[in-house]
């Protein structure tokens, strides 16, 4: 959740679209671990998993474009 919050301050609405994929993905996840068929987890994992690299790749977005304004003196 904390690269939500870091995310949303560069792109709000892809951090947002994001968020909820990946939120979306892990109750599906936990649905098919709580049936005991390793099967059913794979559903919510793919779901999951673009909105978790869509949240790394905004937070890396945002860090890069604040390493650019640094100044070395």
């Amino acid at each position: 959740m904390a690269m939500s919050l870091v995310g949303g301050a560069f792109l709000p609405i892809p951090a947002a679209v994001c968020t909820v994929s990946w939120t979306i993905g892990r109750v599906i996840y936990a649905r098919g671990y709580f049936t005991g068929d390793p099967d059913q987890r794979v559903y919510g994992y793919s779901l999951s998993a673009p909105g978790f690299a869509g949240l790394f790749g905004i937070n890396a977005y945002g860090a890069i474009k604040m390493l650019k304004n640094v100044r070395v003196v």
